[in-house]
């Protein structure tokens, strides 16, 4: 595309990209520098797409945040940017991180949790 002008055509293929039949996740991170994540939707036949990700830099301010505030921040950033694709999942949507404590927050939200994850709904 950087060669030569082309014409951008919506079709079958770009309609396919996201599936509301297919099992979405959220995974998130975060580090001291930076909030991450990615939207992946798991095919059928055992295959992941990755349909969104993003990332940032953290402020002067968020870089004395606790690890929990981070995690919890990174949950919210990842919800900002996915907003767009989870109004349009009928179905739970699966939020994955890698801090544990995070899990009991949710609890107090009373959000639901199975396992390590927890569902949106």
């Amino acid at each position: 595309m950087t060669s030569m002008p082309s014409k951008f055509s919506f079709n079958h293929h770009c309609q396919a990209l996201v599936s509301v039949a297919l099992r979405s996740v959220i995974l998130t991170d975060a580090s001291a520098a930076i909030i991450n994540f990615a939207l992946v939707q798991h095919g059928l036949d055992g295959t992941s797409k990755l349909i969104s990700c993003g990332s940032r830099s953290l402020n002067p301010v968020e870089k004395r945040y606790t690890p929990l505030e981070l995690e919890a921040l990174g949950a919210v950033f990842a919800i900002q940017k996915c907003s767009f694709y989870m109004l349009g999942f009928p179905t739970s949507l699966i939020f994955i991180s890698d801090y544990q404590p995070l899990i009991g927050f949710f609890q107090r939200l009373g959000l639901k949790v199975v396992g390590a994850n927890v569902c949106f709904e």
